[in-house]
């Protein structure tokens, strides 16, 4: 057991080295994706979303959502999905 633990502890300084110099390229692609993703929205940002989620809401009252053709709705609908999570 004291065999072990003295491999263990000769080796936990290798193997911890090892680890960050692999995971430093994840982290620092990880944290650059981060910072441009997190940035909170600004308030111009803001008043467009609410005015695209009055001009929504405009549309369903009045059914002019209707009249789209299917090319228009689609990509509408994948607009819409692409703002929906930044909420």
């Amino acid at each position: 057991m004291a065999q072990f633990i003295h491999n263990l502890m000769e080796k936990t300084p290798a193997l911890v080295n090892a680890a960050v110099t692999y995971s430093k390229p994840q982290l620092a692609t990880f944290w650059y994706h981060a910072k441009v993703v997190l940035i909170p929205p600004t308030p111009a940002e803001i008043s467009r979303a609410i005015q695209s989620l009055k001009e929504i809401v405009n549309s369903a009252q009045t059914g002019s959502f209707k009249q789209l053709t299917e090319l228009a709705g689609k990509g509408s609908t994948l607009a819409a999905s692409q703002k929906a999570p930044g909420l």
